[in-house]
């Protein structure tokens, strides 16, 4: 899925209220209200990101920038909380 130019793998685990995203490059900014409302756009669904220790950092917000976060060179896997 495409959302603000930025393209994304999603998935959506049925068996649970939890949501998966990420991006396919982290060459664009996006932010943690961005993958909320793609996922919410997907759902219909409220969606709540699991930060973890990000979390707790000052400055960690809404408008975070989550394309510097890199595992083993690729973009996160995030997840999501579904509030349905």
């Amino acid at each position: 899925m495409t959302y603000k130019g930025i393209t994304y793998s999603f998935e959506r685990i049925a068996e649970k209220p939890i949501a998966y995203v990420q991006a396919s490059t982290n060459s664009s900014k996006y932010t943690v209200a961005d993958v909320e409302a793609l996922t919410r756009q997907q759902t219909g669904c409220r969606a709540k990101l699991d930060a973890g220790v990000l979390g707790a950092l000052s400055g960690f917000g809404p408008d975070a920038d989550l394309s510097i976060v890199n595992y083993r060179g690729k973009p996160f896997r995030w997840s999501l909380a579904l509030s349905c």
